[in-house]
């Protein structure tokens, strides 16, 4: 037998007659086939493929039937795990056993006219592991998984088997909490919901509890246990959306750490909707201070979600303080992992805009009553110079932390603090200690541990030369502190620069000294370029709902969302992807609002056919429920002036310094004093006194910071 017949022999043996007449038979010259199968990653990018499992979407041609379709990965079949999609034409599969690197999935057909083969294919790459996967992990690790409701860990990254439990929802209505359920004994009580796509199930929740990345994670969601759930098949409890919860703080801890209780606390009665409720303790910020790494747990884990559960139409988010950081970071450095992202009652763009404020907070009150007390006697011009209504800012931040007892500045830049905060625990609850070589001492430990905000970054930032210590990009040369204040006639001249002569700055150390601050230069443009000081730019394309506590005391200042509203414009030309909302005392309904109103814009999005950027489908479908908005005396008021002089917005030391309200600059690049900037009376030795002060020049503020550039998407650091 010659070798095309032998060929064509094996094709008939393996695939039958449908392949040996559209390939063997007797027609000489075949069509070539159509490559117009659309094969799709839908559990992650196709890129960043984890643990060697990825969901696969498949949309046939017309005339082609699942029978037909052959699904090899390398080479091997796998068409087995593929079942119907929830559209005509459609097939959705789970393929495990990825190796590490690239594969190609190929899928070929032949139609039913036997006439015609087709196919598609996808190149995939794998990482066979969950962490180290956008970054390097922070080292060491303390691993907890016994205290977090798993058993001992099984190596050194902190894994451990998986444990399922169940909750459920009573009939009782005093009982307001999920209620432990055991499916061998199951309750009398058990009360129904019908999630919002009209299907009626038992509100049962199973919380599945394991460890990925290094983290513990959990995902609750409608579970009958009588039945069974594949990814090809789930249970129809579920509506195939997802709500992922974040937690706040933002501090450089090495403890292993969960935000189970987010996940089963059923905020929004999300879970009673048909959602599924994720969250990972990679999602408190409060652990690690590093929103690349609160990308890695959404991805890893949201991967392990699509590739357990089934396909995810969108997910949507919320969190305050910490989690509107990480939703700011991961939503425009990572595009696609969060599609609506919601604010839940304070906000901040991203943790350089703190770490600056806190730095220049704790210079600011060491200044007023340690240097030169007797010159500002006056709160009031104390506070204008911070761009404060008072002194309670910096006094929240500076000294006893919400009364817990330390300095969240110092959680910031204090190499000793910080080590062992577990679960944004404050203050610290966790009783173990640190393994070798333990925390830093710059006596006693020099080459021990150092917990700064720079270095959970470490691996995005670099190293220093000289002591091998993170790069730190705080930078105070060329600050005029008290600019605006002095230019409102609040402070003195005289005030303005002996301030500006004697302010100093912060060693590495955290310790003061009388110069000025230099930021490590090499930090500055990982800095921008990570997005830990985000731009906006693919901000643009996810909508945001802001619902805010107006507070401009205890640091977390109603501004901050207005500084991403600048941001947003600066970028994009406009803003129309973000909604703010503002109330003094209670929310009313603006909570729930919030996430009703995300889920009906997400809805309008994702049936949108159109070819549309994603930004001009944010804006074309947004609800007119997600205008801007207040509450006046318990009304809802949507005049944009009326809501402005009810809730004045302040602003920031670096802000009073000259920066624009989008304060993204850290080190600023500098320019020639300009006496005009001090007014008509400045004295010769005044200039002169100033000139000494700033001799290289003052802040210019017109142009972009040192190292400032463009957020580049999807990044790794490893």
């Amino acid at each position: 037998m010659n070798q095309t017949l032998r060929a064509c022999a094996l094709a008939l043996a393996v695939a039958g007659p449908a392949w040996l007449l559209a390939g063997c038979g007797g027609n000489s010259n075949p069509p070539a086939p159509l490559a117009d199968i659309s094969v799709k990653a839908l559990s992650s990018p196709a890129d960043f493929v984890t643990a060697g499992n990825v969901l696969l979407g498949v949309d046939l041609p017309a005339g082609i039937s699942p029978a037909q379709v052959k699904v090899s990965v390398n080479g091997s079949d796998v068409a087995a795990s593929f079942g119907a999609g929830a559209k005509a034409g459609s097939l959705v599969g789970v393929v495990s056993g990825l190796p590490a690197g690239k594969s190609t999935i190929t899928v070929t057909a032949a139609n039913d006219a036997l006439t015609q083969n087709h196919t598609g294919s996808l190149a995939v790459t794998n990482v066979s592991k969950t962490s180290n996967v956008l970054v390097a992990a922070l080292q060491p690790l303390i691993c907890r998984t016994a205290a977090l409701g798993l058993l001992p860990s099984t190596d050194v990254d902190c894994n451990a088997p998986t444990v399922y439990s169940f909750l459920y929802k009573s009939t009782d209505a005093s009982k307001t909490a999920l209620l432990p359920y055991d499916p061998s004994h199951p309750a009398a009580d058990v009360a129904k919901t019908t999630n919002d796509q009209g299907v009626s199930v038992p509100f049962i929740v199973r919380d599945e509890r394991g460890v990925i990345d290094r983290s513990v994670y959990d995902i609750a969601v409608l579970f009958d246990p009588a039945k069974p759930w594949t990814p090809a098949a789930p249970q129809s409890g579920w509506n195939h959306k997802v709500l992922w919860r974040f937690g706040g703080g933002c501090t450089p801890g090495h403890v292993q750490s969960a935000n189970t209780a987010q996940a089963i606390d059923n905020a929004y009665n999300a879970l009673g909707k048909g959602f599924a409720v994720a969250t990972s303790g990679l999602s408190v910020l409060g652990n690690h201070c590093n929103t690349v790494l609160s990308a890695e747990g959404v991805l890893t884990v949201k991967a392990h979600l699509a590739t357990t559960y089934g396909n995810i139409r969108y997910t949507l988010s919320d969190g305050s303080s910490g989690g509107s950081i990480q939703q700011h970071g991961i939503a425009n450095n990572y595009p696609g992992l969060l599609n609506g992202i919601i604010m839940s009652g304070t906000s901040f763009p991203d943790p350089w805009i703190l770490a600056s404020e806190f730095a220049d907070c704790h210079l600011l009150r060491n200044y007023f009553s340690a240097i030169s007390p007797g010159l500002w006697g006056s709160a009031a011009q104390q506070a204008a110079a911070m761009g404060k209504p008072d002194l309670s800012t910096c006094m929240s931040v500076d000294t006893n932390f919400f009364g817990l007892g330390y300095a969240f500045e110092k959680v910031g830049y204090d190499p000793t603090m910080g080590c062992t905060f577990p679960d944004n625990a404050a203050p610290p609850t966790f009783s173990g200690t640190m393994p070798a070589p333990g925390v830093y001492d710059p006596v006693t430990n020099p080459g021990g541990v150092r917990c700064t905000i720079q270095d959970a970054l470490v691996s995005i930032l670099g190293k220093r030369a000289g002591d091998g210590f993170a790069n730190r990009p705080y930078d105070n040369v060329g600050v005029q502190y008290g600019l605006a204040a002095l230019k409102s006639g609040a402070i003195s001249l005289a005030q303005f620069i002996d301030l500006n002569q004697k302010i100093g700055g912060i060693d590495i150390d955290n310790n003061f000294i009388p110069q000025r601050s230099v930021a490590d230069t090499a930090a500055l443009a990982p800095l921008y370029k990570s997005g830990q000081i985000i731009d906006a730019r693919q901000l643009g394309s996810t909508p945001i709902i802001a619902y805010q506590s107006y507070n401009n005391q205890i640091f977390h200042d109603t501004f901050y969302n207005w500084a991403i509203r600048a941001r947003l414009m600066a970028a994009n030309g406009n803003a129309t992807n973000q909604a703010i909302w503002t109330f003094l005392g209670s929310p009313g309904t603006f909570a729930d609002d919030a996430f009703t109103v995300m889920d009906q814009w997400l809805a309008k999005i994702e049936a949108d056919a159109g070819t549309g950027t994603p930004a001009a489908k944010v804006a074309a479908n947004k609800p007119v429920a997600a205008a801007d908005a207040c509450l006046i005396g318990g009304s809802k008021v949507t005049d944009a002036a009326t809501c402005a002089a009810q809730y004045p917005n302040y602003s920031d030391p670096r802000i009073v310094a000259g920066s624009d309200i989008t304060d993204m600059v850290i080190k600023c690049q500098l320019k020639p004093i300009n006496v005009g900037d001090y007014g008509s009376a400045v004295t010769a030795d005044q200039l002169a006194q100033l000139q000494a002060v700033f001799p290289a020049g003052v802040c210019d503020y017109s142009k972009q910071g040192v190292g400032q550039q463009a957020n580049v998407p999807w990044l790794t650091w490893l």
